[in-house]
């Protein structure tokens, strides 16, 4: 028989699938996913973020808190910021996003 023809019983199967052995159904049938855990974070009261803006600290970190706060970034994002990125005039700033989108 030659090397490239294959049976009737092998056409239904597709190339490959007999030397990875992979199987014929799905073997996550059946298998529940676990929960995912609670978040048990919780949000700051508006005293405790007013007591941050207190702080006797760097003008860096509490532009960096401020930022992280009002506009719900990820910290990434923030920390790439440059200083001709934020639009102060349209409370706006360009952004690299996850993936590298800018926005």
């Amino acid at each position: 028989m030659d090397a490239h023809r294959r049976t009737g019983a092998d056409r239904a199967r597709p190339p490959g699938r007999e030397a990875a052995r992979l199987p014929l159904c799905d073997p996550t049938v059946g298998i529940e996913r676990r929960p995912a855990p609670p978040d048990r974070a919780k949000a700051l009261a508006e005293n405790q973020v007013a007591a941050l803006w207190r702080l006797d600290v760097a003008l860096r970190e509490k532009t960096q808190w401020k930022m992280l706060y009002e506009s719900a970034a990820r910290a990434d994002e923030v920390l790439c910021l440059n200083v001709e990125d934020p639009y102060p005039q349209d409370k706006r700033g360009k952004i690299t996003a996850k993936g590298g989108a800018i926005e």
